[in-house]
């Protein structure tokens, strides 16, 4: 008797509708292994990370935003205070502050909204879920190299004094953290990081 035999022999038989007695369905050894854990959750944090990066972006860009080019959009009444100076940005460098600002708002809604897909995607369609969570993350990238460049651009505008400085310390801690988090999430990606096996 082969070892199929002996397995098939070794389990009760359970009574068919017709009075005849049948072999049990075997389903499967359903309990996790020791030793196994869980894939890490890469398609999950990386469309976390990206829908907070998608407001944060479009926050910012609402923020240096302004169609009122005579004004400096400030509430502080003490103009003498370092930070509440008004700088312009003038010739090539206002062009493509505004076209990176455009960029930021109108970059953030399809990197929100691939994330969001690849949130509500069935678990079963791990492929579908991870090629949109590449796609999402290739959208995040594209928003914060825009981000450095505007931060540099401001810094230019700012001709390098204390507000500029720190804008761009600030900016440039985000971003590094931005691209460290990029790398990391694009190897666990594409070494198939999901939460359903």
């Amino acid at each position: 008797m082969d070892d199929k035999a002996k397995d098939a022999a070794a389990l009760p038989a359970a009574p068919a509708m017709d009075g005849k007695n049948l072999l049990p369905v075997s389903t499967g050894d359903t309990r996790r292994r020791r030793g196994m854990h869980a894939p890490f959750p890469a398609v999950l944090l990386v469309c976390l990370w990206s829908l907070v990066s998608a407001g944060l972006c479009t926050t910012m860009a609402a923020i240096f935003n302004s169609d009122d080019q005579t004004d400096c959009p400030t509430p502080i009444v003490n103009k003498s205070l370092w930070w509440s100076e008004c700088y312009e940005l003038t010739g090539s460098n206002d062009v493509a502050a505004r076209a990176l600002l455009h960029g930021l708002t109108r970059g953030s809604v399809p990197q929100a909204a691939l994330a969001v897909l690849a949130l509500l995607l069935a678990a079963r369609r791990r492929v579908a879920r991870r090629a949109l969570a590449l796609a999402t993350l290739a959208v995040t990238v594209t928003n914060h190299c825009m981000l450095a460049w505007f931060a540099g651009l401001l810094f230019v505008g700012t001709s390098g004094d204390a507000l500029g400085i720190l804008l761009v310390a600030v900016v440039g801690a985000y971003v590094f953290l931005a691209a460290v988090l990029a790398l990391f999430f694009f190897v666990a990606l594409v070494l198939g990081g999901d939460i359903v096996d």
